[in-house]
């Protein structure tokens, strides 16, 4: 699974052996392929050697180095067992790159759509039809975790909303026809707490 160097930060999951990207690493033209392993492709395939790290390992015809591997209680949506990082193409603005991002998450149907900040780059037409699309997915019964740093971008959206701090969910319920605006102070409160 392709991933942004932001993604694993911001879930608030460090790594058990090693480390995750860098922003390097997500450049277009990258040197090397690096991956991060899940927890049980580690066990399965290499046996959990705590000394896979800086091994360098072939994936379907490309090498890849291992870099890290994530702890045994991180569940990610679909069960992927390794990420790499999401590059963008050199050739596209940034708003097309998040649109290639986002066909590219939806081309598989996944059961669970997690979208890390998917109004970024993204023109105001653009981000009208995402906003469309995904409140047709959820007509349809998709289940979508929408990270966002934008309350209002997301409560229309929304129909639970979560806040973290420092990588820890602070509070979680029901949007309960709360408003972007009653949404913000009460983000502002639990994350301003502890």
């Amino acid at each position: 699974m392709a991933a942004t160097p932001s993604l694993f930060p911001l879930l608030g999951v460090r790594q058990r052996l090693g480390r995750v990207f860098t922003e390097d690493e997500a450049k277009p033209g990258a040197p090397a392929r690096v991956v991060v392993l899940s927890n049980a492709l580690w066990q399965t395939r290499f046996g959990a050697d705590p000394h896979v790290v800086g091994r360098t390992v072939n994936l379907s015809g490309t090498s890849y180095e291992v870099i890290g591997v994530m702890p045994p209680e991180f569940v990610f949506p679909g069960n992927p067992s390794l990420w790499e990082p999401l590059a963008p193409s050199a050739t596209l603005s940034r708003g097309e790159t998040q649109r290639a991002a986002i066909a590219r998450a939806l081309v598989h149907d996944p059961a669970v759509l997690l979208l890390d900040e998917p109004f970024t780059g993204l023109d105001r037409l653009a981000a009208e039809e995402l906003g469309r699309l995904l409140g047709e997915l959820a007509a349809r019964g998709r289940a979508t975790v929408l990270v966002t740093h934008d309350v209002k971008e997301g409560t229309e959206l929304a129909s639970d909303v979560a806040f973290m701090r420092s990588g820890r969910f602070v509070a979680f319920g029901p949007r309960g026809g709360r408003d972007a605006a009653t949404l913000t102070a009460a983000y502002r409160e639990a994350v301003a707490g502890g």
